[in-house]
């Protein structure tokens, strides 16, 4: 047990140096940047897809679907309210959570994805977000990401992180994750049974998106971005031989192929995002 914990503290101080030193050495200097430009802080840069964060994802293919100036900040610095990423700074105010962060854009830059959408399709896409947001990604990229002991080591060397740091993330952060989606009530099922409440929630979507271009229609919506957050995730960010993705692989075609229609359309420098 002992030694346990110092291996622990150790990597606990590792990963606070690390922070310090890749702040200290990339993002010393933050640059001002011009009025009405959004400043995204984000995490580093994954080696499979531009971010393994569904949130980042989202944010981030948002704002390139509504044409609105950002740039980003890798520098791994979270909000201070909220204590999340990703969050924005524009025209010197500091936003948190991507849903408050795209109403409050929406309103600035005078945008509306959701302008076309009926009533009834609004609600859909209300109802639709939720689900992916408050439970399919617990049950899709958050709980697979930790469930077994190869499969952190897969997370680390996907998200860029230094191997050193696999004992904070075996042990505390795991830990953490587990004990987290038990209060949300979803840990408490089997892993096979998470992994049934993941499939029911992406049948739905791929039911509602049909053969259709995007989940509403011929235009992009708020709904998309989210979704194409959630789902990237599950095919490019999860462990390849996970059992999820591959069913998603197998099962969902037209999500396979909504989620390369909104990279080609909207992230066409999707392999230079990407670590080589």
């Amino acid at each position: 047990m002992l030694s346990l914990i110092v291996l622990i503290l150790v990597s606990t101080v590792s990963i606070l140096l690390f922070l310090k030193a890749y702040r200290n050495n990339k993002h010393g200097n933050i640059e001002p940047i011009a009025k009405n430009v959004v400043r995204l802080y984000q995490f580093t840069a994954c080696r499979p897809m531009p971010s393994c964060s569904p949130f980042v994802m989202k944010l981030e293919t948002y704002l390139r679907m509504a044409d609105i100036k950002y740039c980003n900040d890798f520098s791994m610095k979270f909000g201070k309210r909220k204590a999340k990423i990703p969050w924005i700074e524009l025209n010197g105010e500091a936003i948190e959570d991507t849903s408050f962060i795209i109403d409050h854009l929406n309103k600035v830059f005078h945008v509306d994805l959701d302008k076309n959408l009926c009533d009834d399709d609004k609600a859909k896409s209300h109802a639709l977000k939720r689900m992916l947001e408050e439970n399919t990604r617990w049950a899709s990229i958050t709980g697979v990401r930790f469930q077994k002991a190869e499969y952190i080591s897969h997370t680390l060397k996907a998200a860029n992180l230094p191997s050193y740091l696999y004992l904070l993330f075996r042990y505390v952060l795991a830990g953490k994750v587990h004990k987290d989606m038990y209060k949300h009530g979803i840990g408490r099922h089997s892993n096979e049974e998470i992994q049934s409440i993941a499939i029911e929630d992406l049948k739905a979507v791929s039911a509602v998106l049909g053969s259709k271009k995007y989940i509403f229609g011929e235009q992009p919506s708020t709904i998309d971005a989210a979704a194409f957050g959630i789902i990237s995730n599950i095919i490019y960010g999860n462990p390849p031989e996970s059992s999820l993705t591959l069913y998603v692989k197998n099962n969902f075609q037209n999500l396979i192929s909504y989620v390369e229609r909104i990279k080609e359309n909207f992230w066409p420098d999707w392999e230079q995002r990407c670590v080589h």
